[in-house]
């Protein structure tokens, strides 16, 4: 991810007053309350389907094949495809389309529903089929609705829009186990009564939807996908997400924070127990989902309220990773919170509760981060897709999630579920802190210089010539395989190095050069390409590293030096840092295939001032300047 600011970043005021112009906000409110009578309708038919697949609700591992089958993998398998139906179509078509085939589905049960069950029909058939609509219904009106908020709210509210809209998934959480206790009472449940306020919901969600007027003039780019075939509009979203990496970030940053979600949860729901230890079915995921819906709303409207005052989006998602990770790892560690014989009536408020606001707080306020940062990263015509593929991975993390959780559980390993949900978190913020270059290159030339002066006893002098701002061209000689290494670890910059192509194309050094911005050149041609992009980086104050010999030498000797140093100079009036590396070819030659523990010193000598200078004098005054560097003791070199 990138290091701007989260304002600039998401487009966000960061005040109460972006929630009151939403609350104005005739468009967002309709589509806010379609959202809502939306999930209230899925999730009133969805516990239905749910019911009667699997017979009860006394464990997890008996709702883990109709949820995982009937769910996740039609969301998994159709969701590319509801992305391209969001973007070939308006993104309003699309949501009161899906609203319309939830509607359909359950005006089907509701009359028909009970009569197919009693004529011999196996239930679990028509509940999984159920589920699948069901979730394909679901995958492509969170698509649409995701894409249509930028066309309705202006773009300094997408942070405070997605906050709220982030609570209300939740909150239909929330009011659909009360609404499932009010309606089964002592009756036994009744698949028409169900299903005729999931059809209201779903009725009242189209008519919602249906009076959202879009800007027409933000619509721009579904001509573009009609003209497509199925198959090449997916691809078309899945190459984008590809080659754009900040975005591929973005997806597997919400794919982590479900997976940990769904390990955590999957954990609470099955050990503790709340059905059967604390009270009946409709009262307690009623608690639950208000406990995590307040959590969720909270952790999203803070962070959009405190976005002004924070410095970097990266730094932000990273420490949210961290703590939700530190937060929830006692629970791992302590096994007597999680065991089977500590459920009862204080267990919810000691472990239940706790682990509910920690997921819900940190992650209400990393999925508001990473959608808005979705929208603004990716352009409106590929909104639908790009949605419709982060919900397929978001998918895939929860069945991974319950796999792990229906393999651990029986064994009782329920500490180390939570330690798995940790583990990810760590790494999630760890791998945000190492895409930033900056962080990226100082953490490898910490360990690079432990390492150095372990094996190698390496020195360096001269690091108070090094100037810490501003363009600046370092070059030295080569005679080593591990001189990249050694010029990185004395000097105090990030280094962008000029590296012959054939090193980068080998798959074992292309990631290690590319994490570090390194620029490939073909040795002996003239590209022009290569070359404008060490000038780009140089005009706008970076360091570029190149050794101006061109290759390595085999004898150790200094060799004669090319022009691509003195022209870049030349061009942008970078300063030339002169550098010799002394015993690396001792210590690793190219004619070497291990290195051996010898001493190595690095010295710096004073910067070259090339303005006004030809190119062959700056070429002059470089070699000779390295060449004392070589030959010269430290106190003599210039």
């Amino acid at each position: 991810m990138a290091a701007d600011s989260p304002t600039k970043a998401t487009g966000a005021t960061g005040s109460w007053r972006d929630y009151w112009v939403l609350a104005t906000n005739r468009d967002f409110v309709l589509l806010w309350l379609g959202q809502l009578a939306f999930y209230v309708g899925v999730g009133l038919s969805g516990l239905s389907f749910l019911f009667f697949a699997s017979g009860e609700f006394s464990s997890f591992l008996r709702l883990f094949a109709p949820i995982a089958a009937g769910l996740l993998l039609p969301i998994i398998v159709f969701a590319p495809v509801a992305g391209v139906v969001a973007d070939r179509i308006s993104r309003k078509a699309a949501a009161i389309a899906a609203a319309l085939v939830l509607l359909m589905v359950c005006l089907t049960m509701s009359l028909l529903g009970d009569r197919m069950l009693q004529e011999g029909f196996p239930a679990a058939t028509w509940c999984y089929a159920g589920l699948v609509v069901l979730a394909v219904s679901a995958a492509v009106f969170h698509s649409a609705k995701t894409a249509l908020i930028p066309q309705i709210v202006p773009k300094v509210q997408w942070t405070a829009a997605n906050s709220l809209c982030c609570f209300a998934a939740p909150l239909a959480a929330a009011v659909v186990p009360f609404l499932s206790a009010r309606l089964n009472g002592a009756e036994p449940m009744s698949l028409p009564v169900y299903f005729r306020y999931c059809s209201l919901a779903a009725l009242l969600c189209a008519a919602f939807v249906a009076w959202v007027e879009p800007q027409s003039s933000r619509s721009r780019g579904t001509q573009r996908t009609e003209r497509l075939a199925l198959a090449a509009a997916v691809r078309e979203g899945i190459r984008y997400i590809h080659e754009h990496r900040r975005v591929v970030q973005l997806v597997v940053l919400s794919a982590t924070v479900y997976f940990a979600a769904g390990l955590v949860v999957a954990t609470v729901l099955s050990v503790v127990r709340l059905v059967r230890n604390m009270g009946d079915w409709g009262e307690n995921p009623l608690l639950s989902a208000l406990v995590l819906s307040l959590s969720m709303t909270a952790g999203a409207i803070i962070t959009t309220l405190t976005q002004q005052w924070i410095r970097s989006a990266d730094r932000v998602v990273a420490r949210c990773f961290f703590f939700m990770a530190l937060a929830i790892l006692p629970f791992g560690l302590w096994r007597r919170m999680l065991a089977e014989e500590a459920a009862g009536p204080r267990i919810y408020w000691e472990v239940v509760a706790p682990l509910l606001m920690v997921i819900g707080a940190f992650g209400g306020a990393l999925v508001v981060l990473v959608v808005t940062l979705l929208q603004r990263s990716t352009p409106q015509r590929l909104h639908g897709r790009i949605f419709a593929l982060n919900g397929l991975g978001d998918a895939t993390a929860i069945l991974l999630a319950m796999i792990i959780s229906a393999w651990l559980l029986p064994r009782g390993l329920t500490g180390l579920i939570v330690l798995i949900a940790c583990i990810a978190l760590f790494a999630a913020s760890t791998g945000i802190r190492f895409s930033d270059e900056f962080a990226r290159h100082t953490i490898i030339r910490w360990i690079t210089r432990v390492v150095l002066r372990l094996y190698c006893r390496v020195e360096h002098e001269g690091r108070e010539h090094v100037p810490l701002t501003g363009s600046l061209i370092v070059a030295a000689n080569h005679s080593s395989w591990i001189d990249t290494f050694l010029l990185g670890a004395a000097v105090p910059r990030l280094i962008h190095y000029l590296a012959a192509r054939e090193y980068y194309d080998r798959w074992y050094m292309r990631w290690f050069m590319r994490m570090f911005g390194t620029i490939p050149i073909e040795r002996g041609k003239g590209h022009r390409e290569p070359l404008n992009r060490a000038l780009w980086a140089l005009r706008r104050g970076r360091c570029i590293g190149i050794f101006p010999e061109g290759h390595m030498t085999k004898t150790g000797q200094l060799q004669k030096f090319q022009g691509g140093v003195a022209l870049m100079a030349e061009e942008t009036g970078a300063p030339i840092l002169p550098a010799a590396i002394i015993g690396a070819f001792e210590c690793w030659g190219p004619r070497m295939r291990f290195p051996r523990p010898r001493k190595v010193r690095v010295r710096l000598g004073r910067p070259i001032d090339p303005r006004g200078l030809s190119r062959e004098e700056i070429l002059a005054r470089l070699e000779a300047a390295i060449r004392a560097l070589l030959e010269k003791k430290g106190s003599e070199c210039p």
